[in-house]
């Protein structure tokens, strides 16, 4: 076989906010104020610019792999892009939509599963010990010991050249393990299925998980980028953190029928038992997954459910609905930690410890949870469709609440209402004051308006059809959006807010009107996240600010 004739490719994603601002795709390395190590992790990967890069030899394929190493903003990704995808364009890494259902949990409008001529295996903090080694990662021949790995568990690698990364945190917080990514291109093409089938063949004649599985679908990001090391910290393996272990042979060729035995290695072929059964017809679409449980009634009792389990991506899929079903913001944090210490109980993260660290870091529960969200969210607006009657439902809605329109809009009368539009956290409310409470507040007057600090437009249309959108704060609407984890803070300073009238002295001096992240705020007192007594006390509140407003 000629190789060089055989063009292959790779996917590359450099994830970006919601400004199209890039956004880190590796974990910084830092010292705390008690001389301590610790590694700070990316946010959570939702959008990103595709880009493609050809190779068709071995060099060229490290060759990128070594580029990509001092890009602090992308990874790769084992997967082809669906017709119609504009790379000028950003997308959604994973993004469940009711049309891709059927093609599983790594369906994404992006992305699909493919044959590829490039191959990437995890080692996840193998203990030296296993090897022999009894020295600490910073003092061993790091390719001396992948050859020793390679050849003691998988000798279907061995004598063909390969592009290895250590992983970020590698020798930073412990010493006495291994974690790497080895990169091989290959002499076939080889689907996600098949090298799933591959890896889990390999660690179970290991005895134990010495490649990590979770590798092989289109969506899961393959890191490439080299820790930041945030000064005083110096990076102890710094200049071995990859590299290239060479021979002869460039082009991995992999005997997968001889490892799998009788295994299918076609992507989507039926077990031969299943072939000659027809599908029955069913009345309703089969579930994409079974439950190994029913649904609890409780946090409690899923808790305890949680000590137990074994398949954790279906488990909180399951979970997951059903916690965005009982409340609106989902778990708290003292609540998830319960949920996570629960998790490390169970016989699954007691026998792999590093499934709950990918579970949890890599996006899998993030996205398991956002994407539970949303659903409640299309589940919300189809219930308030007979409501609303009336109300224009757009594409950018995402909830109408009719106790919102019906109690909140009285309130506020003929008063027309201008609208900052940004979303939560940009330092909304911080240009508000300093714009209408710092002599320039003249300039506005003449709207004689309410101003309603929010992050979803549709939400003014429903008060009044004369908006005016204010467009020139660029330099606050750029900022980046605070994290998920600082969103409940936040709303519980906006009800505050309400409550203790924090910025009513301002209010008899001024034509202007503020309601702080009023989308979010009154999505707390509808759904049922503060309690009935409070939700009075805020509405009655908010009819005081109202009524002292010069308006």
């Amino acid at each position: 076989m000629n190789n060089d004739s055989h063009q292959a490719k790779l996917v590359i994603y450099s994830p970006v906010n919601q400004y199209h601002k890039p956004e880190l795709a590796t974990k910084r390395l830092v010292i705390n104020a008690e001389g301590e190590r610790k590694k700070i992790n990316y946010k959570k990967i939702t959008l990103g610019f595709i880009s493609i890069q050809q190779f068709s030899t071995f060099d060229e394929f490290s060759s990128l792999l070594t580029e990509l190493e001092s890009n602090s903003h992308a990874f790769i990704l084992r997967g082809s892009l669906r017709d119609g995808v504009d790379l000028s364009k950003p997308y959604p890494r994973r993004k469940l939509l009711e049309k891709y259902e059927a093609l599983g949990q790594g369906a994404s409008v992006a992305f699909k599963e493919s044959q590829e001529r490039w191959l990437g295996f995890d080692i996840d903090k193998l203990p030296l010990a296993k090897l022999g080694i009894d020295k600490p990662i910073e003092q061993v021949d790091i390719q001396a010991t992948i050859r020793l790995v390679i050849d003691t568990y998988a000798p279907e690698l061995a004598n063909v050249s390969c592009h290895y990364q250590l992983s970020s945190s590698c020798g930073w917080i412990d010493s006495t393990s291994l974690s790497c990514h080895l990169f091989f291109v290959l002499s076939k093409l080889l689907s996600n299925p098949q090298a799933k089938d591959l890896i889990k063949a390999i660690n179970e004649r290991a005895g134990f998980e010495i490649f990590d599985t979770s590798l092989y679908q289109a969506v899961q990001p393959h890191f490439t980028a080299a820790p930041l090391i945030q000064a005083p910290a110096i990076d102890p393996i710094a200049g071995k953190r990859s590299g290239v272990i060479r021979y002869d042979n460039d082009y991995l060729d992999l005997d997968i029928d001889k490892l799998l035995l009788d295994r299918p290695i076609e992507e989507n072929q039926a077990k031969p038992s299943k072939q000659a059964k027809p599908k029955a017809q069913s009345k309703s679409a089969k579930p994409l997954y079974k439950p190994t449980h029913k649904n609890f009634a409780t946090l409690d009792e899923w808790i305890k459910h949680f000590e137990s389990v074994e398949n954790l991506h279906n488990e909180f899929r399951t979970f997951s609905n059903w916690i965005y079903a009982q409340k609106f913001f989902g778990l708290t944090k003292a609540e998830e930690k319960r949920v996570f210490s629960a998790l490390k109980k169970s016989p699954r993260i007691k026998r792999e410890p590093s499934r709950l660290d990918r579970f949890l870091n890599d996006g899998e529960y993030r996205d398991l949870m956002d994407s539970a969200r949303e659903r409640q969210l299309l589940a919300r607006r189809e219930r308030y469709k007979a409501k609303a009657l009336q109300i224009d439902i757009s594409e950018a809605a995402q909830w109408i609440n009719w106790d919102f329109e019906n109690e909140i809009k009285p309130l506020l009368g003929k008063r027309k209402i201008l609208l900052c539009d940004a979303p939560m956290g940009t330092g909304k409310t911080t240009w508000a004051k300093r714009t209408f409470f710092s002599g320039i507040k003249a300039l506005y007057s003449r709207f004689n308006t309410s101003i309603v600090i929010t992050s979803l437009r549709f939400l003014a249309k429903l008060w009044s059809n004369d908006v005016k959108v204010l467009e020139d704060y660029e330099d606050v609407k750029k900022q980046s959006v605070q994290t998920k984890q600082d969103q409940l803070f936040n709303l519980s300073v906006c009800l505050n807010s309400i409550i203790n009238e924090g910025i009513s002295p301002y209010l008899p001096e001024s034509p202007i009107l503020i309601i702080d992240e009023c989308e979010a705020t009154f999505e707390a007192i509808f759904s049922g996240t503060i309690k009935p007594k409070q939700r009075q006390q805020v509405l009655d509140q908010l009819q005081v600010i109202i009524n002292d407003a010069k308006l």
